[in-house]
């Protein structure tokens, strides 16, 4: 019995209790039974509703006590194995999940419990705890087991000891310690980043006593926890982002990290290794599942979407009710966005309390873009050139002459800003687009009376003055770098992803250009620059800084800088 581990233990000895006392109430021996005590045995607990699994568990028991008959185990009699048979047809086993919920509902709600070091000690180690399970697959025992005294910290890695043996640890194979590694695409999500916060906030409450377990409770007197809180945590998670945790356990999250990496064309050695099975079968007949999807996304489409968005107005109204921050409801508009739209008519509460339907618009201005309904943004680069042309009057009307230096100070103060605000959003589709608003510089360089006689890439040369269309094209760039390179706090995941550069030519970070069919699609910021970014040296990409890949991409595209063939 020394060979077994404690689950085996615990789930062997109520069989053999039952084994003990049925064989003590029939005066019969439990180490030298017959074969007919033993099928009878088994009948008896039949007959007290015990299903396949828990039969085959006390057959395995009383294998462990080494009865035999007839030369074979009791597991392995003819007799014993075409009795569970029978067990199995009249009473079979089923599965405690069907289906596992869908991993992405948690990792959106983790990727909200940021910055790290914003977060409770308690949000920490919740956040921790899951990551930790996701990544690895890991048993709520494997976490229990982690070691905080035999830890090492390596550059883009946490190395973690165990303090005991693994179920799936064996002679021969005894799996000692675990790696955490960073995920650069997504620092919400990096297991690393959130272990190194864990370590340095608990390194001061840990006592000199402690027994060296990794989890420590995130309430005075910050002792070490049980397997049990461990589980508790990753159900407080799994509750907080939506899961039924009446349904699910715990232990579910190992079905449902195998099952997302199985769907994902993980390799089905790979998953062995990290969920520690030997065998494929095992996970395919206990852990492979299909992700519960019972929505219908054309009813939400239609209905649960504008259902929410009024509760979150009902919200609104409530909280500006409740701090006494009343909206003026008639300044209050609704736009919807896109081809398929749905006429739905919203309300919110007036200073009255009386209930109002809100106007509906058009377009409406955020930050200075104004966005319409089919998002084309033309009226903007209408309003955009208005106020432009307005200004370039303006400086005609109020200077009587106006030589290269003092026409670039007021064209880059005064007009240029106007024109290079917000193209990252607006970028023009059309070659129209992109004339008009070309044509707004090419009126504005007349002002020069010097420059008069000389085509407009010929003046724009003489200035050094680079058109509006190569601007917008080095601003997309240098945004790009920046989220790469994760200089914004921005999620590159959110815009791009990185292209498989196995057996291609160019530069490390390549990216992935899907796949569109509309041209809004095709001229969106995170589809438009692939290529052009695919194609920049491998020593401009990975530069150290912006103004160093601001220099490199200058020096790079200065026969581009006057180019103006692409608009005219």
């Amino acid at each position: 019995m020394q060979s077994w581990r404690p689950g085996t233990k615990k789930q062997y000895n109520t069989h053999i209790k039952r084994w003990f006392q049925y064989c003590s109430e029939r005066e019969t021996s439990p180490i030298l039974p017959t074969l007919e005590t033993v099928v009878k045995f088994l009948t008896f607990q039949y007959s007290n509703g015990l299903g396949y699994e828990s039969l085959n568990t006390a057959k395995g028991a009383l294998s462990a006590l080494g009865l035999q008959f007839d030369g074979f185990r009791v597991e392995n009699h003819p007799l014993i194995i075409r009795y569970m048979k029978g067990v199995f047809a009249s009473r079979p086993s089923k599965p405690r999940y069907t289906y596992i919920w869908d991993v992405d509902i948690v990792l959106l709600y983790l990727k909200k419990l940021s910055p790290v070091k914003h977060l409770s000690l308690k949000d920490l180690t919740l956040k921790l705890v899951m990551l930790m399970a996701l990544t690895q697959a890991a048993r709520v025992h494997t976490l229990h087991l982690l070691n905080f005294k035999c830890n090492k910290k390596l550059k883009s890695e946490y190395v973690l000891q165990f303090n005991g043996h693994l179920k799936q640890s064996r002679p021969g194979h005894n799996v000692v310690c675990v790696s955490f590694r960073a995920y650069p695409p997504d620092r919400r999500l990096c297991v690393y980043t959130v272990l190194k916060e864990y370590l340095s906030r608990t390194s001061v409450l840990r006592h000199n006593g402690n027994s060296g377990k990794f989890f420590m409770s995130y309430v005075k007197p910050h002792a070490t926890v049980t397997r049990d809180t461990i589980s508790r945590w990753i159900k407080t998670v799994m509750r907080r982002a939506g899961i039924n945790v009446k349904d699910f356990s715990s232990h579910s999250v190992r079905s449902v990290v195998t099952s997302k990496a199985s769907t994902s064309a993980v390799p089905i050695a790979d998953i062995l290794t990290k969920a520690g099975w030997s065998r494929e079968s095992t996970f395919r007949k206990f852990y492979d599942k299909p992700v519960l999807n019972r929505s219908d996304k054309f009813q939400e489409g239609i209905l649960v979407d504008q259902q929410h968005l009024q509760e979150d107005i009902d919200n609104l109204c409530q909280w500006s009710k409740d701090w006494l921050l009343k909206f003026n409801v008639q300044k209050c508009k609704v736009v919807s966005f896109g081809r398929k739209r749905v006429d739905t008519n919203y309300h919110m509460t007036d200073r009255d309390g009386n209930i109002q339907q809100l106007k509906k618009e058009d377009s409406e201005k955020d930050l200075g873009v104004l966005f319409t309904e089919s998002l084309s943004f033309e009226k903007h680069i209408s309003n955009t050139l208005n106020k432009a042309n307005m200004i370039i009057g303006l400086i005609r009307r109020k200077f009587t002459h106006i030589d290269n230096t003092l026409f670039l100070t007021l064209y880059k103060s005064l007009v240029r800003s106007h024109l290079d605000y917000g193209n990252l959003i607006y970028f023009p589709i059309t070659k129209k687009c992109k004339q008009v608003i070309e044509n707004a510089q090419r009126r504005a360089i007349r002002l020069i009376p010097d420059l008069r006689g000389l085509t407009y890439n010929d003046r724009l040369r003489k200035i050094n003055l680079p058109s509006l269309d190569f601007r917008r094209k080095r601003f997309n760039m240098i945004q790009e770098f920046r989220i790469v390179h994760n200089i914004d706090d921005i999620s590159m995941t959110t815009f791009f992803t990185f292209a498989d550069n196995s057996g291609t030519r160019g530069h490390n970070l390549k990216l992935f250009k899907p796949k569109a069919r509309k041209s809004l699609r095709q001229n969106s910021f995170s589809n438009r620059i692939v290529s052009t970014w695919n194609n920049l040296p491998h020593e401009l990409v990975n530069t150290t800084s912006v103004n160093a890949f601001k220099a490199g991409l200058d020096k790079l595209w200065k026969n581009k800088r006057f180019d103006t063939s692409e608009v005219y």
